[in-house]
């Protein structure tokens, strides 16, 4: 609020304190000529925004809203890799619970080897399918 709208929202608010308790104490010592009028409320501020410039504003965030959300809406790629995690997922889930009990039974130096290049080839072929967009 600038000081020039706070100054005269104080002499306003004075005002009209200050008419009804004069006008009171000058009733008590002599009856009043006329009754004043009451006091004009202060113009309005010129730093109100005018209703056009709001209609505008809100067009134009409602489009830079619209522009946001088909920005940030999800590609084919990513609703592809959406509908693919869940079996991706039960897989990984299977060869875990596969390699867990390989490792509790105490493997051959030779089977953990063979179950690393399970893992590097399921890797290698998650990577490429990425990639291709398969």
């Amino acid at each position: 609020m600038s000081l020039t709208r706070i100054a005269c929202v104080v002499l306003v608010a004075l005002g009209v304190w200050v008419v009804p308790v004069c006008g009171h104490a000058a009733g008590q010592q002599s009856q009043a000529p006329a009754a004043s009028p009451p006091p004009q409320a202060a113009p309005p501020s010129s730093d109100a925004i005018p209703v056009a410039a709001i209609a505008a504003q809100a067009a134009t965030t409602t489009a830079f809203l619209r522009e946001l959300t088909s920005r940030w809406a999800p590609s084919a790629e990513i609703e592809r890799i959406q509908r693919a995690l869940p079996e991706a997922s039960k897989l990984i889930e299977l060869e875990s619970e596969a390699t867990a009990h390989l490792l509790r039974v105490q493997p051959s130096l030779a089977a953990i080897a063979s179950q690393q290049e399970l893992w590097k080839a399921r890797q290698l072929q998650e990577v490429t399918a990425c990639l291709l967009g398969a």
